[in-house]
């Protein structure tokens, strides 16, 4: 629900920020145009929605953390239900903040959603790099072995109990998912600490309409994160991306955790 009320937002937002700032044949703004001030809009974005958010999802990744320290240091069932429900608040907050992907939102593989938010999980590879001792996240490519899915893959399993999770989590994995963990926190507490900085006053003084200013990077995000709302959220669990020759139930997001609904 979370991500439905926050694409209404900001679908509300970005359509009469378009219609307020379309241009006239001659590409010069109209009247109502000039009169428009975009700056307000972009600063009730940043303070109302966008950083309040963000803050949220980096005070929930804070918490994954310790919860994952905690099952580490002492893996029972206890430690790992609370992981567990650390992870689903992280990765609800997740959902809110996906189509802010541009600005310091963007990684060097693409935007933190498109990076941290792939599947399905590579399961294969996860557990090739579980048991690589020169495995480096920094060093790889790939997408479908690390973020939020992944991180569940570790502490669900796949259609196995509490206690097979527990009896698997040797110190190998114990340490993958410290360095998934870990390249979370380091990732949204970097975002967060630019937009509470420099990146903040950045965004709302670049108000103008041209390729590249915050109205159309604000704009360019929102359809992705349509986009990919209907091709993995819909689409693909449906079997109806191109390519797929039936339903794909076991493709649907968070499939080992069974929180789909909540998003």
């Amino acid at each position: 629900m979370k991500s439905i009320w926050k694409l209404c937002l900001v679908t509300l937002a970005v359509c009469t920020t378009l219609l307020l700032v379309s241009c006239n044949d001659d590409n010069e703004t109209s009247d109502e145009t000039s009169s428009f001030d975009r700056s307000t809009l972009l600063t009730s974005m940043a303070d109302g929605l966008i950083i309040p958010n963000f803050e949220t999802l980096q005070s929930s990744v804070n918490s994954l953390e310790d919860a994952a320290t905690a099952f580490n240091e002492n893996t029972n069932v206890a430690n790992l239900n609370n992981l567990r429900d650390t992870w689903q608040t992280a990765v609800i907050d997740y959902q809110a903040c996906s189509a802010f992907g541009f600005g310091q939102g963007e990684l060097t593989l693409g935007s933190f959603a498109s990076v941290l938010g792939v599947l399905p999980v590579d399961e294969e590879q996860v557990e090739a790099n579980i048991i690589n001792p020169s495995f480096s996240l920094s060093a790889t490519f790939d997408r479908d072995v690390r973020g939020f899915y992944a991180i569940e893959y570790l502490i669900y399993g796949n259609g196995i109990s509490e206690e097979d999770v527990i009896a698997g989590f040797d110190q190998d994995r114990k340490d993958y998912l410290e360095l998934l963990v870990g390249d979370l926190k380091e990732t949204f507490d970097t975002i967060v600490s630019e937009w509470n900085n420099e990146y903040r006053a950045e965004f709302i003084a670049d108000d103008g309409t041209s390729a590249g200013s915050s109205i159309s990077l604000l704009y360019n995000e929102f359809v992705k994160d349509y986009e990919n709302l209907k091709n993995f959220k819909i689409e693909l669990p449906a079997g109806l991306t191109a390519g797929q020759t039936g339903e794909g139930p076991t493709l649907v997001e968070a499939i080992n955790s069974g929180i789909s609904t909540a998003f």
